[in-house]
């Protein structure tokens, strides 16, 4: 049980972590993409919830997609946790010292594209459209 663990836990955490700082920054109600699984209306009488990312209205009240986002990276951390268990113990130690460089670039990559906008005010930063 504790091999398991010890392979399973950090992919577990990498994608859990890679699903969710995302999800968390770039969805909002005007997003052309939807990050949670559903989104929960604690205003409504009684408690209302529907699947996806779904704006607030008057009858509604104000959406709440924590839960969402939550639920959403602990299955993508169990998908990631599943894959690492499948691999070769081997496989997946090269796994981590690849990941912690290629993440951060990527991750580098995206955002330099992101904040162009601060520099080239006609760049369109928007690669999901």
């Amino acid at each position: 049980m504790d091999k398991i663990a010890t392979r399973a836990f950090p992919a577990f955490a990498v994608g859990f972590a890679i699903y969710y700082a995302p999800a968390y920054c770039f969805t909002g109600a005007d997003s052309s993409f939807s990050w949670p699984l559903f989104t929960y209306f604690p205003a409504a009488e009684p408690a209302h919830w529907q699947w996806g990312l779904v704006p607030g209205n008057e009858t509604l009240g104000p959406p709440m997609w924590w839960y969402g986002w939550i639920a959403s990276a602990t299955i993508v951390g169990l998908i990631a946790a599943v894959i690492a268990l499948l691999l070769p113990a081997r496989a997946t130690e090269k796994m981590w010292s690849t990941l912690f460089w290629t993440v951060p670039i990527a991750a580098f990559v995206f955002l330099l594209n992101w904040e162009l906008v601060w520099f080239y005010p006609m760049w369109n930063p928007r690669w999901f459209e």
